[in-house]
């Protein structure tokens, strides 16, 4: 029974992924539409965009930064996938990009309550996204 619901949690992560790659791809119709029109008008406006991997919608908006040391995980978790981070090399990354007085004290409780809250797993000291911490993330609010 326990692969079954892993199963439809599974699905339901591809769907709704699915649909956000149509989004963007889109997104990028509507961009390259734009882009195809102003060489026909001669216009002389050059736009520049590093090719990332990440959503369209990203690379026009300011990325947030995350705020609380939960967030700050699950990005780095997101970033590292499919490996994952040991809780050194996560502390040490923090440390680096946003936190640099964080300590390893006040890190390990977070990846406790992530873990407890299905946002993460842990597989031989190793941290790992959970596809069902992100459907959850991903859903409406109010749902």
């Amino acid at each position: 029974m326990v692969k079954l619901d892993f199963m439809t949690d599974l699905l339901e992560y591809i769907r709704k992924r699915r649909a956000q790659l149509l989004r963007e791809l889109e997104e990028l119709d509507s961009a390259e539409k734009v882009y195809l029109k102003s060489q026909k008008t001669g216009s002389q406006q050059r736009v520049f965009i590093d090719f990332v991997e990440q959503p369209v919608s990203d690379i026009f908006k300011e990325k947030r930064v995350p705020r609380t040391i939960k967030q700050m995980v699950l990005r780095l978790l997101d970033e590292s996938s499919p490996q994952g981070l040991t809780a050194l090399e996560i502390l040490e990354r923090i440390q680096k990009r946003w936190k640099s007085e964080l300590e390893r004290t006040s890190l390990s409780p977070q990846l406790t309550r992530l873990k407890v809250d299905g946002a993460i797993y842990n597989e031989k000291n190793q941290w790992f996204r959970s596809v069902v911490g992100r459907i959850r993330e991903n859903e409406p609010k109010g749902n």
